[in-house]
C-alpha cells in the first residue's frame, strides 16, 4: 500500500473518530491542539529570533532618516524607537553596521567644524573666510561639550569683533551656549564653571565674565556678568551652610535609622558659621635675651702747662684718665607673629530632633489606630541613648553654647500605612493572577493529557481491533485454503477413474512402466 493512501487512511479513521466525541471533548480537543501549535510556534519564534543591540542612541530625525536609508541598502534590519531617536540592530551585526555606517561618513553631525576648510575655494573673498572660521569654531565647541556628562545636545554663538587701530575702540568676544540637559541629570555649579573656562580657553580673548549658558528651560545656568559680588558671596556662603547642615543631619539620621529602622527619626540642624577674615599681628619683646648691637669709646686729654709744679703734673694726669667715656648699645630679642584666622567656623549650632516610638498589635481592649496598633513610646533611658548618640554624630559642644533638644512624638504614618497596605493588595493580586495563570496551564496541560491519553487509548484499541481482524482473515483464509486442498481427488482415485474410464490407455502405460524396468 502506498504511503499516501495509508495516511488517507489514517485521516480518515481520526476524522471518524472525531466525529464521534462529544461537543465538549471535540472543543477540549481543539483547544489543546492549539495550545500545543501556539507553544510550538512561540518556541520556534524565540529560538530563530534574533536579540537587538543599539546601534546609536539619542539621534536628530534627520540623521535617523539618513542612517535608516542606508540599512536598507546594507539589507540589515533594524528597529526604531518611537521617538525615532534610537536605532537598533541584531546584535550579530552591530559592528559591521557601524563600520559600514562610518565608512560612508555616517553619523553625520549638525556641527560643522574646521572640515569646512578641507575643500580649498579659490573664489572665496576674506569676509566668507571669516564666516566660515566662526562657524568652524562654534562646530567644534559644539561637539565637544557635547562630550560631557549630561549634556544631550549643545549649540554655541560667538561674536568676534573687527581688530581696532586703537585699544579703546576695541571690544571684547563673548559666547552664548544653549544646552539640552538630560532629564534625570544636571549639571553642578563646578561643571558648568569647567565649561565657562573651556570656552573661555578656546576662543582668544574671551573671558569667563562674557559668556553666558542657558539651558533648554531658559534657566539661566551661567550670567555673563557678576553683577553684585557682595550678593554672590552672600549666596555662596549660605550655601555653605546648608551643605554643611545637609551633611550633620545625614550623619545623624544614617546613625538613628539604623538604630531605629527607616522614617523613624527626623534630625534638623541649624548652625552659624564665622566667614569673618581676621588676621592678627604680635610683636613681642624679652628683656633678658640682649646682645651687643654697637659700642663707642670716647677718650679725652688734656696738656700739662711747662711751668706746673709736680703736684699739679700728678693732678692734670688724674683728670686725663677721668675724661675715657665708653657707650654700648644693646638689641633686645623681638618676636614678630602674624595670625590669620579660619574661615568658616561654627559659631553657635541647635540640633532638634524628633524619634517615633515602636508599635505592637493592640490587645482586647486597648486603644489601636486604623490598622489595629497601639503605640508605645519610648523610655528614657532610650531617649538618652539616642540623643547620646546624635550629639557625638553632629560634634555638639557645650563650650559653643550649642543647643540640643530630642522629642518623642507619635508620627503620622497613615500615608505609609496606606502606601504599605495598597503594595501589599498589589502583591496579593499579582500572586493570585500568578497562580491563575499557573492554574489555567496547568488545566490546559491536564486536558491536553487527559484527551491525549483517552485518543491514545482508543486509537490503540483501534490497532488492535484491526489486528486481531486481520490476524482472524488470514486464519479464514488459510482454512478455505486448507479446505479446497482436502476436497481435491487423491492421486490413487484419479488413477481409478482414469483406469475405469480408459483400460486400454491405463493397460499401455502399465506395459511401458513394465518394459522401462
Amino acid at each position: 500500500m502506498e504511503p499516501l493512501a495509508i495516511v488517507k487512511k489514517y485521516l480518515s479513521s481520526i476524522k471518524k473518530q472525531f466525529d464521534g466525541l462529544s461537543p465538549n471533548n471535540k472543543i477540549f480537543i481543539i483547544i489543546g491542539v492549539a495550545a500545543v501549535i501556539g507553544v510550538g510556534l512561540a518556541s520556534m519564534f524565540w529560538a530563530f529570533s534574533s536579540d537587538y543591540k543599539n546601534l546609536y542612541t539619542n539621534l536628530d530625525l534627520v540623521a535617523a532618516g539618513d542612517i535608516t536609508t542606508k540599512l536598507d541598502e546594507y539589507k540589515i534590519s533594524y528597529k526604531v524607537s518611537q521617538d525615532g531617536t534610537t536605532i537598533q540592530v541584531p546584535e550579530e551585526a552591530v559592528y559591521d553596521a557601524r563600520m559600514k555606517l562610518a565608512s560612508d561618513g555616517f553619523p553625520n553631525s549638525k556641527h560643522i567644524g574646521f572640515e569646512i576648510f578641507d575643500e580649498t575655494n579659490l573664489g572665496m573673498t576674506d569676509f566668507v573666510q571669516k564666516v566660515n572660521f566662526r562657524r568652524a569654531l562654534e562646530g567644534e565647541l559644539a561637539r565637544s561639550i557635547q562630550e560631557l556628562e549630561s549634556v544631550d545636545e549643545a549649540r554655541v554663538h560667538l561674536v568676534i569683533p573687527e581688530r581696532r587701530l586703537f585699544a579703546m575702540d576695541q571690544k571684547d568676544p563673548s559666547a552664548s551656549i544653549m544646552l539640552k540637559l538630560s532629564t534625570s541629570n544636571s549639571l553642578s555649579k563646578a561643571k558648568i564653571q569647567g565649561m565657562v573656562h573651556l570656552v573661555a580657553s578656546s576662543v582668544e580673548g574671551l573671558t569667563d565674565d562674557n559668556i553666558t549658558i542657558v539651558d533648554q528651560f531658559s534657566n539661566l545656568l551661567a550670567p555673563n556678568k557678576d553683577e553684585n559680588s557682595i550678593v554672590m558671596e552672600s549666596a555662596k556662603q549660605i550655601q555653605i551652610q546648608r551643605n554643611v547642615e545637609d551633611y550633620l543631619e545625614n550623619k545623624a539620621k544614617s546613625m538613628l535609622d539604623d538604630v531605629l529602622g527607616k522614617d523613624n527619626s527626623i534630625v534638623k540642624v541649624s548652625i552659624e558659621l564665622d566667614f569673618d577674615q581676621v588676621q592678627r599681628t604680635i610683636e613681642s619683646y624679652d628683656p633678658e635675651m640682649t646682645a651687643i648691637r654697637s659700642q663707642e669709646q670716647i677718650e679725652e686729654s688734656n696738656p700739662v702747662a711747662s711751668g706746673s709744679t709736680e703736684e699739679n703734673r700728678q693732678t692734670a694726669e688724674n683728670a686725663v684718665a677721668s675724661a675715657k667715656t665708653v657707650t654700648t648699645n644693646y638689641e633686645v630679642s623681638k618676636t614678630i607673629e602674624s595670625i590669620i584666622g579660619d574661615i568658616g567656623n561654627i559659631k553657635r549650632m541647635s540640633v532638634a530632633v524628633t524619634v517615633d516610638g515602636t508599635y505592637l498589635p493592640a490587645g482586647e481592649g486597648e486603644e489601636a489606630d486604623e490598622f489595629g496598633m497601639k503605640y508605645i513610646p519610648r523610655t528614657t533611658q532610650e531617649m538618652e541613648s539616642l540623643g547620646n548618640i546624635v550629639k557625638h554624630a553632629v560634634g555638639y559642644s557645650s563650650e559653643r553654647n550649642d543647643q540640643f533638644k530630642i522629642e518623642n512624638l507619635k508620627f503620622d504614618n497613615t500615608d505609609e500605612q496606606m502606601r504599605l497596605v495598597k503594595e501589599k493588595n498589589l502583591e496579593m493580586r499579582r500572586n493570585l493572577n500568578m497562580y491563575i495563570s499557573y492554574g489555567v496551564k496547568l488545566l490546559l496541560a491536564v486536558a491536553l493529557i487527559f484527551f491525549g491519553r483517552k485518543y491514545y487509548l482508543r486509537y490503540k484499541m483501534r490497532q488492535k481491533e484491526r489486528k486481531e481482524q486481520h490476524e482472524k482473515m488470514l486464519q479464514e483464509e488459510d482454512a478455505a485454503s486448507l479446505s479446497k486442498e482436502l476436497k481435491k481427488p487423491k492421486l490413487i482415485d484419479q488413477i481409478i477413474v482414469a483406469a475405469n474410464e480408459s483400460p486400454e490407455e491405463m493397460a499401455r502405460v502399465i506395459k511401458t512402466i513394465l518394459s522401462e524396468e
